[in-house]
């Protein structure tokens, strides 16, 4: 039974379906919002509303000129939905968002709400946090450390510089800084050409911000800079890199702090002995985040290397452990303690425990190892180190991510469902008769390399195939007699639509289930000889996974009942899909159908 349209809802229905949506709404873990036209916020989630601080419902009505610190920032969100509204085009940008001293990005996707007329009658939006996750909290790291007690100096000038824009951002204006402030919104080369740097200085800077490009996470040097129109003077130039998912430059922060003159030769002594301590740091870090010296009869420790510079060099074992005890998951700080007191009384065996450390907003998986320096003493002195071991940790755990995103992948591809009224099986029938096919093809055909893994993936990627469906209009989605020719042009359309969708969403943070739910969502209607679409592939230029999702597909169509059809025997379908009349196929392929019949004959009768 087709969904009524609003205009055709009771009061009791409209009320009941306004519930129902509201009860989504505050389930919903995520970050949600709508702007109407005037680009003011109308209907947000609870995380969103929590996030912002504000009471339930209290971003009802205001704009980003209310909510931002930096109208620079507010009025690029502003530029950003007018030109979605514009164009009807969703959009996707890492956001910096000046949190009172500290700077944090956002992944902010936001998307046109079309209404029958084809007018934009205002914007959907969806958050992301980076620091929410591991993945991402691993490609923002240059932003944690000593970058955030520098944002807190109130001498400094900050601004962002946007590297695949190639412009620039005042994220904090400072009075001092009066030659600065018109520099906002523009380019790399207009930044470096300005007259408010010194000649000398011009190359230094150059050097540094091809290294920043190059990947390197941090640079500081002394600058001469005229920074209010009072001759030239030193400052402390910082540049700190922000990078993208490919882990390529995106943004680079930039903090300009004016030092004395008569503290320019201590500030660059300072900055150079920095330097080489940070290499000193790189290649210790490399096996070990923190290298630490405790000396057991005077309670006191001292720092080998450590890329948490929030921990001073040295000081007492009471002040370290009340330090790192706060980083500590609750639920580690128990088997901690038992084992450094085992390590000290020499009653445990083991020397090293796993532990969840909490870092640039998220736990990690660190191990803490405790090497005994001088067994002979009555009091042991010890040196202890800190290696993360998440990504370890991680692997052992990967049956369970792959559940996670399994059961992700299943929510959105029953979307579908919920459009073109197909039974509630379709997903999982389609997912089952994939692995059959898939588990022929690779008993059959090994030249296709498909170890139970690949299967596993390919299996669950497949329940995306229809997801471009969404996008396809109710007339022509649940027309239950035959396509004309323009209406067909249109519906073939979800295959690139549900690409866009995998694309532009980035909800799968698996790169391999990433790539095969894009391939198989804009592949799975191509022919094996070339007279599919959208793009024509031919033989095997069409991967073996969209191969087996198109035959599951095909197979599942004909014996299945749909709006504009009844379901064909099991005879009869097989019968077609050797014959050729649903297009053609690999025939090593045809040949694992014909050797799993009975086998996806059973599964049929059973759902």
């Amino acid at each position: 039974m087709a969904q009524k349209k609003i205009e055709d809802m009771t009061h009791e229905e409209l009320v009941a379906s306004a519930k129902a949506l509201n009860m989504i709404l505050e389930a919903l873990p995520i970050n949600l919002f709508v702007k109407d036209t005037d680009c003011k916020y109308q209907l947000t989630s609870r995380v969103c509303d929590t996030i912002n601080g504000v009471e339930r419902g209290g971003l009802k009505g205001k704009s980003d000129f209310d909510l931002q610190n930096s109208v620079e920032i507010a009025q690029s969100f502003f530029d950003d939905d007018k030109n979605i509204m514009a164009t009807k085009t969703g959009s996707r940008m890492l956001s910096p968002t000046l949190c009172g001293n500290a700077i944090k990005y956002y992944d902010i996707y936001k998307e046109p709400l079309i209404d029958e007329h084809e007018n934009v009658a205002g914007i959907l939006g969806l958050v992301i946090d980076p620091g929410d996750t591991v993945q991402m909290t691993e490609r923002n790291e240059t932003i944690a450390g000593h970058a955030e007690d520098e944002f807190s100096d109130d001498d400094s000038f900050i601004f962002d510089y946007n590297v695949v824009e190639d412009k620039t951002l005042i994220l904090k204006n400072h009075p001092a800084f009066t030659t600065f402030a018109q520099y906002d919104n523009i380019s790399l080369n207009e930044l470096l050409t300005l007259p408010v740097i010194a000649e000398e200085s011009r190359e230094p800077i150059i050097a540094e911000l091809n290294k920043l490009m190059e990947g390197k996470k941090q640079a500081s040097l002394i600058v001469h800079l005229n920074i209010g129109n009072n001759g030239f003077r030193p400052c402390i130039l910082r540049m700190t890199n922000v990078f993208d998912l490919d882990m390529k430059p995106n943004h680079i922060i930039v903090i300009i702090t004016a030092v004395s003159e008569e503290n320019e030769k201590s500030e660059e002594m300072q900055l150079t002995f920095d330097a080489m301590q940070e290499r000193f740091t790189s290649i210790a870090s490399s096996h070990y985040e923190i290298m630490l010296f405790i000396f057991s009869k005077y309670k006191q420790y001292r720092m080998i290397s450590s890329t948490y510079k929030e921990i001073a060099p040295s000081g007492s074992t009471n002040e370290l452990l009340a330090h790192l005890t706060d980083r500590i998951h609750p639920d580690d700080k128990a088997n901690l303690e038992k084992t450094f007191r085992g390590v000290l009384s020499g009653t445990s065996e083991s020397k090293s425990v796993e532990i969840r450390m909490h870092s640039m907003g998220a736990y990690r998986w660190k191990e803490m190892h405790f090497h005994i320096a001088d067994d002979t003493m009555s009091e042991k002195n010890l040196i202890i180190t800190v290696s993360d071991i998440d990504d370890m940790v991680h692997m052992r755990n990967e049956k369970e991510i792959r559940q996670i995103n399994n059961q992700l992948i299943d929510v959105l591809s029953s979307l579908v469902e919920s459009r073109d009224l197909e039974s509630g099986n379709h997903i999982h029938r389609i997912k089952r008769v994939t692995e059959i096919l898939l588990k022929e093809v690779s008993n059959t055909y090994q030249e296709y390399a498909l170890d139970d893994d690949e299967i596993d993936v390919i299996v669950s990627a497949s329940a995306m195939h229809d997801i471009g469906k969404i996008a396809i209009p109710d007339m022509i989605l649940l027309k239950p007699g035959k396509l004309t020719s323009d209406e067909f042009d249109l519906m073939k359309l979800h295959t690139v639509k549900g690409a866009e969708i995998i694309n532009n969403a980035s909800l799968i943070q698996d790169e391999k289930y990433y790539k095969y739910c894009y391939d198989i969502c804009l592949h799975h209607h191509e022919r094996y000889d070339g007279k599919g679409y959208p793009e024509g592939l031919k033989g095997d230029n069409i991967s073996i996974a969209a191969q087996v999702v198109s035959v599951a597909d095909v197979y599942d169509a004909l014996v299945s009942k749909r709006c504009y059809k009844d379901a064909y025997s099991e005879e009869e379908t097989i019968r077609m899909i050797l014959d050729g009349e649903c297009g053609s196929f690999n025939p090593k392929l045809l040949e694992c159908l014909k050797k799993c019949r009975e086998e996806l004959k059973t599964l049929y009768e059973q759902t």
